[in-house]
């Protein structure tokens, strides 16, 4: 962990190396320890912990390594439900993953706080994104899923294990 530890503190110092998140999610994916690194992120003194776990949990989307999405973005969403990246971010992976009821509720939480906001920029590329057009333009019911169930859904549905 002092190895997690140093890689994590190098990156908040310089949000631009995103080498070093990399190195992490190769760690975590080898060693299935992501509430450990979550843990380290949200106990210290660490002045990016969003962005570090939303580029942890992006980086681990990138590579395929669906298991361990959820739990950054979980992480970051309880550390701050009005994050813009992690709402997106939330919205995004869930659509890509066919979860559109959930991503559909993230969505409109990150539509709300770029309205209040007055982000019109975001807002309009949210609305020019074709993923994002497939539930803009369908009227879907909005399930209350938690994010409990979500995992233990995509647990059975892709044959996960923590």
């Amino acid at each position: 962990m002092d190895l997690i530890m140093g890689l994590i503190e190098d990156y908040d110092l310089d949000i631009n190396n995103i080498y070093n998140l990399q190195q992490i999610i190769n760690i975590v994916n080898e060693n299935k320890c992501e509430d450990e690194v979550i843990n380290i992120i949200l106990n210290k003194d660490f002045k990016h912990k969003n962005t570090i776990l939303n580029n942890l949990a992006v980086i681990a989307f990138d590579n395929k390594i669906y298991d361990i999405v959820i739990p950054f973005l979980q992480a970051s969403y309880e550390l701050d439900p009005h994050d813009i990246d992690t709402l997106y971010n939330f919205s995004f992976f869930l659509l890509t993953l066919g979860e559109n009821e959930l991503a559909t509720r993230f969505l409109n939480e990150l539509l709300l706080v770029l309205k209040i906001t007055d982000n019109k920029e975001l807002i309009k590329e949210i609305e020019m994104n074709c993923k994002f057009q497939k539930i803009l333009n369908n009227n879907i019911n909005n399930e209350e899923l938690t994010l409990k169930q979500l995992e233990q859904k995509l647990s059975l549905k892709y044959n996960v294990t923590n």
